[in-house]
């Protein structure tokens, strides 16, 4: 088998176990504890930066895998976020604001524009790892003060720690909340867009069941979803348009 076929499939892999392990982290969190669940956390966010490098390294970036990365991301972002929120309530607005630039994306992506990573983006990512780990870590105080212990660390007062909580959340929110900014700015909307916006929803969902319809064939979807050289000559305009019959 070609190498660089190897090469994307070991990439799309790592990726994909974040997306496994996204799942498993509420079954291990309820069964052996915050701590081990924070141990995963990390190996399981490993994968976001050691998949891209690799990617960009072994020159295997395609849309397929851009694609599955966000889907790997948002899941687990999610998921995390579920799971910490009976413990920083706060964290309930970072889920409505996390869904809502699923929305959004989503949204921008059906209507032809671009949707594209931004600074803002990946730092809220790396803002919600952080909040993420600091948050399960520090979920069960007891837990927390016995690792503290076997590591021959300084013991944090139970109200430091949820002050620490608190002002987590109040950090991942802040995140969320100028990751969706990025995402509406009208200065960054273009003029698909600004259309699109005078979309009734029964136009929308016209779209919608004429997607299939409209799409290339199935080899060449294919093709430009696991090409290379087409992803790195299209990734600024990363969109459903890509994807469609030629009408000129």
């Amino acid at each position: 088998m070609n190498k660089n076929i190897l090469a994307k499939i070991f990439v799309n892999i790592l990726t994909s176990i974040r997306i496994i392990g996204s799942c498993a982290l509420i079954p291990v969190f309820y069964t052996l504890g915050p701590i081990i669940t924070s141990n995963l956390f990390l190996l399981i966010i490993s994968t976001d930066w050691i998949d891209g490098f690799l990617a960009r390294k072994l020159g295997v970036s395609t849309f397929f895998g851009a694609l599955l990365d966000g889907i790997s991301d948002k899941l687990l972002g999610i998921t995390t976020l579920i799971l910490l929120v009976s413990t920083i309530p706060s964290l309930s607005g970072a889920i409505a604001l996390e869904v809502a630039i699923l929305g959004v994306g989503t949204y921008k992506l059906i209507t032809g524009n671009p949707v594209k990573s931004s600074i803002v983006g990946k730092s809220k990512m790396w803002v919600l790892a952080i909040g993420v780990f600091i948050g399960l870590i520090t979920s069960d105080y007891t837990s927390f003060r016995e690792l503290c212990r076997s590591l021959n660390l300084p013991l944090i007062s139970i109200t430091k720690v949820d002050n620490i909580r608190k002002s987590v959340g109040l950090l991942v929110v802040t995140s969320e909340v100028l990751t969706l900014n990025s995402y509406i700015d009208l200065k960054k909307v273009n003029n698909n867009e600004l259309e699109a916006k005078k979309l009734k929803l029964v136009d929308l969902k016209e779209r919608l069941n004429n997607l299939k319809n409209n799409l290339e064939s199935q080899d060449e979807v294919l093709k430009k979803l696991f090409d290379t050289e087409f992803y790195e000559q299209n990734k600024d305009n990363g969109n459903l348009s890509l994807f469609l019959k030629k009408t000129d």
